[in-house]
């Protein structure tokens, strides 16, 4: 399964982000927000970072020039080589659910609009609170199933939701489909922001996505939001 998978990401890479782009897929404006609201968890001056997914290194790039200490782990040979290039960092090839890292190694974990695309979130879960340290902060930004732009394309033509072209490894979720997800797997969720950002879309006409942009993506309901990032800490287990 990995290695098909890590196939899949490398073609996908080699077709859709060519040339190699930072921001080809995902908006800098998540990526500043996300920064803002995990400086307000964790004081440290030089936090450790680990990006999982990462990609060809477009957020650490931003968690680097905000002083973070980044690393990065990726399943796809072609975004790990980009990745190391553009950032100078340590950039691993591997998958979420089998990382190299020891327990309580950072200080924060992110995961950026990948958790749906992994071949075991469950697995991958439980990977990112095994490397986190006590006190950190673990940020998963997330799609919904539910977005009304979703629902909008499904009344339209029948289109099933999807990202990038990245049909072979996908799993959309609810707010509370997430919810239980993450929290049946080790971590407490501590914040959830909506993000209702949708500069970066290609599915759909630049009228409507001026429309969104300008007018009702401050009027969706928070259940039919674009995507969601959950704040995360470990879980305090019960002393028995």
């Amino acid at each position: 399964m990995t290695t098909n998978l890590r196939k899949s990401y490398n073609d996908w890479y080699e077709n859709k982000l060519k040339p190699y782009s930072s921001t080809a897929h995902k908006s800098v404006a998540l990526y500043q927000e996300v920064l803002t609201v995990l400086r307000t968890y964790v004081k440290k001056k030089n936090p450790k970072l680990l990006d999982v997914a990462c990609g060809v290194g477009g957020f650490l790039m931003e968690a680097k020039n905000d002083n973070f200490k980044i690393f990065g782990i990726d399943i796809s040979d072609k975004a790990v080589a980009v990745a190391r290039e553009k950032t100078g960092a340590e950039i691993t090839r591997a998958s979420a659910e089998k990382m190299r890292y020891r327990a309580n190694s950072f200080d924060v974990v992110t995961c950026i609009g990948s958790l749906e695309h992994f071949a075991d979130p469950e697995k991958a879960l439980k990977e990112m609170d095994r490397v986190l340290r006590s006190g950190g902060v673990c940020l998963l930004h997330v799609p919904n199933l539910m977005f009304a732009g979703h629902i909008y394309m499904t009344l339209r033509d029948g289109s099933m939701p999807s990202e990038g072209g990245q049909h072979f490894s996908e799993e959309y979720r609810t707010y509370q489909g997430w919810k239980d997800l993450i929290e049946s797997n080790d971590f407490k969720i501590v914040k959830c922001d909506t993000f209702n950002d949708m500069s970066a879309s290609e599915r759909v006409s630049s009228v409507i996505k001026f429309l969104w942009q300008n007018l009702l993506k401050y009027f969706v309901p928070f259940h039919l939001s674009y995507a969601f990032n959950f704040y995360c800490k470990k879980r305090t287990l019960p002393v028995t």
